[in-house]
């Protein structure tokens, strides 16, 4: 790795030849071709490159993906060093119509902040990694909500997170996804698995500066999933019946309602339901499956039984 000293005393530090190389075929190979790039200020600063990659009928968006922050190790916590987490870079996607052209703050500002992003770890002699946040308390344009941003792995194409370098380590690709306030405050409240959970399939893969915020005040909070289970179990390769996945819900689900944690609207809209569980002639799995599509929420427990699911499942 090659390093000089900077006008501001930091050190930069750039990638080998080789290992320039093969990040470079690296992001050709899983995001696509590029001939632009926007140089950064090496001499004198620690901006990275940003390469821009234009769409195509495969990716009809814009790809913008740094280069050289990765050849910075970053201060990563002791109990994490062995997880290969010290090197990264960047990508971000915009839409088609996005103007690469201009060099105004509408269009440019994602340039500046995949730059500030890939720097910060070097300034503050810290690390960004998987569901880090930045808040940056301004919103990026005027007509936009969006004033943070998380890190997540690129909703595109997962295989494409992780470029191994000669020296055995990797340098780690992260999804660039800004936020809105109030979901930059759910992430902080509530963690990033569960502002996966509130995007949903809908999470945004493409910035689009002017849409909506997600609704995170009537967001119902999911405790638990069969479908987590049924993984495990597959994982595992377990040759056991596919309702089984159903038991750890179904076990705690139970003990609620025998304990009177089940909200009292719940309880009444599915009286029957309940009488038949606790006389043994309905078995409380299938009552998971059929009636509560294999989730467990929030919203039917009372404030007690939330309060305990979030000990119990170690929220």
């Amino acid at each position: 790795m090659k390093k000089k000293k900077s006008d501001n005393d930091y050190e930069i530090k750039v990638y080998t030849d080789e290992e320039l190389k093969l990040v470079e075929e690296h992001i050709e190979k899983y995001y696509g071709h590029y001939d632009k790039v926007f140089k950064g200020d090496n001499e004198n600063d620690l901006c990275a490159d940003v390469c821009i990659i234009e769409p195509s009928i495969e990716r009809n968006y814009y790809t913008l993906v740094t280069v050289g922050m990765g050849a910075y190790r970053m201060n990563v916590p002791k109990d994490l060093e062995s997880f290969r987490l010290d090197r990264a870079e960047l990508i971000i996607f915009m839409p088609p119509d996005w103007n690469i052209d201009s060099d105004d703050d509408d269009n440019f500002w994602t340039v500046k902040l995949l730059r500030v992003l890939a720097a910060l770890p070097v300034r503050k002699n810290s690390w960004l990694g998987w569901g880090h946040t930045v808040d940056y308390t301004e919103n990026f344009t005027k007509n936009s909500q969006l004033s943070a941003v998380i890190l997540l792995n690129p909703v595109s194409d997962n295989k494409g997170t992780l470029c191994h370098l000669p020296d055995n380590t990797t340098v780690n690709f992260y999804q660039v996804l800004p936020l809105c306030r109030n979901e930059l405050d759910f992430r902080s409240k509530f963690g990033t698995e569960e502002l996966i959970h509130l995007f949903g399939r809908n999470i945004p893969l493409i910035v689009e500066t002017d849409r909506e915020p997600f609704d995170t005040k009537n967001y119902v909070r999911v405790i638990d999933t069969i479908e987590k289970h049924s993984r495990k179990i597959e994982k595992k390769e377990l040759d056991i019946p596919e309702i089984n996945a159903a038991n750890h819900i179904a076990a705690y689900l139970l003990w609620c309602i025998e304990h009177d944690m089940i909200d009292e609207e719940f309880t009444d809209y599915f009286s029957e339901e309940i009488e038949d569980i606790r006389n043994g002639r309905l078995d409380i799995r299938k009552f998971v499956i059929n009636s509560l599509d294999g989730e467990l929420t929030e919203d039917i427990l009372t404030e007690e039984g939330r309060q305990f699911a979030y000990i119990y499942y170690h929220f």
